[in-house]
């Protein structure tokens, strides 16, 4: 019996996917770390914590690790992990929750209108993306650039950590590179004080990255030289996890935040407000956008009641009103909009409403900023929508049937970008990736809408809308006409370019 691991660098966790030859999880274990908020708009992290949770988690593994054949990457971006000569961390990790380079988004945005030149992609100016960081870390701290060899993310940290490799892949790296061709973003590194020789190698995420070494494969409990792939994002991971770059796909991956998209066998659609990845990042293009507060929107219910996430799901609404309508902008809101002013909120609230009608009105909520993305997009409501992640429990799948007004396919086994971690793994050891995933897929349930929850779904997606319309009106903030549009929160809005839940 052999293996093929997965590593999942998350926001706030590993998670360790171990999936057999037929495709089954065998084995999956997690281990937290904490991000540090040691000031405003601060959010670090330890990359000596990700190394231990490395650890920890293949420890914790109920398999024969000497039978594991490969190691596959993902994690959250963008977080810039900045090592040495010598592979040592420079300073903490800058997460993607990291807001503190505001000022210098704005310069960027002014100063390059149209980034489509400069990373070969429409990257949206952000303070949590890498260019805006690169500009606020020259500008605060010329040492840490002076003593930086290579810019990473944690993945690529892990894996250099197991192979002595820094390769990345061009979608994790965008803004450091051009993710059409590549190479260095030269002129852009070099106009915000960096040299071009920090952008790592770029290679494909499921190309061979290199084998454990001697020395990692005793550090970490791994066969000495087995193939480790490049990796990728903890959300085109999840993607390719639910068949999404293997056939034309409709997607949802859920978790702290959202990400709602699909893939097309032709060119992908250039949806304003949305993602784009182009055929050069991946097997299939894709137009996806990513929810700010999903699970995150269920964590905070759940605290404010009092009870676990779990215990919400056991919450029922009254049968006698109709639940609450929500729009889930806690913290802002990303896709289609950009806005990290606006905020979140229930409307129509009575005496009558229980906890579980709030539960209901906050799953409703979620799902429905997920179908205004779709509906962007042109998915038809005949087309399967594929979710993995948060959420796949029978009462969510209900509501996320109904709400979507689509029939949903659910992959429930073991954490999704992980299992996609596991699957570059295996075809970085020379497996096909078609046959691979077609086999970890092979347990995914169908669930289809009631006819008779079209007409009320429709219904409460317009008060969604509405509801929506004036929460961002409060802000003055407009939706981006175009790719590269970026309104500033001195003019109503931020945009926030992550992809992870963010685990970005």
């Amino acid at each position: 019996m052999k293996y093929w691991l997965g590593l999942d660098v998350g926001t706030s966790s590993v998670k360790a996917v171990a999936i057999g030859a037929e495709g089954e999880v065998a084995a999956s274990a997690r281990c937290p770390y904490v991000t540090h908020r040691s000031g405003p708009e601060m959010a670090e992290q330890d990359p000596a914590d990700y190394l231990k949770a490395v650890r920890t988690t293949i420890s914790a593994l109920e398999i024969d690790s000497t039978k594991i054949a490969a190691v596959g990457l993902s994690g959250h971006t963008p977080t810039t992990v900045l090592v040495d000569e010598n592979d040592e961390p420079v300073r903490p990790a800058m997460t993607w929750q990291d807001r503190r380079a505001e000022e210098e988004a704005q310069v960027l945005s002014r100063r390059h209108p149209d980034p489509i030149g400069l990373f070969g992609t429409p990257l949206y100016w952000s303070p949590t993306a890498i260019p805006a960081k690169l500009l606020w870390l020259s500008r605060h701290e010329p040492g840490t650039v002076a003593n930086t060899r290579w810019i990473l993310q944690p993945k690529d940290y892990i894996g250099l950590a197991l192979t002595g490799a820094p390769t990345s892949d061009p979608w994790s790296s965008k803004g450091l590179c051009n993710v059409v061709t590549g190479a260095p973003a030269s002129a852009f590194l070099r106009s915000v004080g960096w040299s071009d020789g920090v952008c790592p190698p770029i290679d494909h995420a499921w190309n061979y990255r290199g084998a454990v070494t001697e020395i990692a494969a005793h550090e970490f409990g791994l066969p000495d030289g087995i193939p480790v792939a490049v990796g990728w994002s903890d959300a085109l991971a999840a993607m390719l996890r639910v068949g999404a770059f293997t056939s034309q796909t409709a997607f949802i991956i859920s978790g702290t935040s959202d990400i709602v998209g699909s893939t097309f066998r032709g060119d992908a659609p250039d949806v304003p407000g949305l993602l784009t990845i182009p055929r050069e990042c991946a097997p299939l293009p894709a137009t996806y956008g990513p929810i700010q507060s999903s699970g995150d929107s269920l964590e905070w219910l759940a605290r404010i009641l009092g009870r676990s996430v779990s215990d919400l799901m056991f919450l029922q609404p009254s049968p006698a009103v109709e639940p609450p309508t929500f729009v889930p902008y806690l913290r802002g809101e990303r896709a289609p909009y950009w806005n990290l002013r606006v905020r979140g909120g229930f409307s129509g609230l009575s005496a009558e409403h229980n906890a579980g009608d709030l539960v209901q009105g906050a799953m409703e909520g979620i799902s429905f900023a997920a179908r205004r993305i779709l509906d962007n997009i042109g998915v038809g409501e005949s087309s399967e929508v594929h979710l993995a992640g948060v959420g796949a429990e029978e009462r969510w799948a209900q509501v996320r049937a109904a709400t979507l007004g689509r029939p949903i396919v659910i992959h429930k086994d073991g954490d999704a970008a992980a299992v996609g971690a596991a699957i570059l793994g295996a075809a970085a050891s020379g497996q096909d990736i078609a046959a691979v995933v077609s086999r970890v897929s092979r347990n995914a349930q169908r669930v289809d809408p009631a006819p008779s929850d079209a007409e009320d779904a429709r219904r409460r997606f317009a008060a969604f809308g509405r509801l929506s319309a004036f929460a961002l009106a409060e802000t003055a903030s407009p939706a981006p006409s175009k790719r590269g549009d970026i309104v500033y929160e001195n003019a109503g809005s931020n945009r926030d370019s992550i992809e992870g839940r963010r685990a970005q």
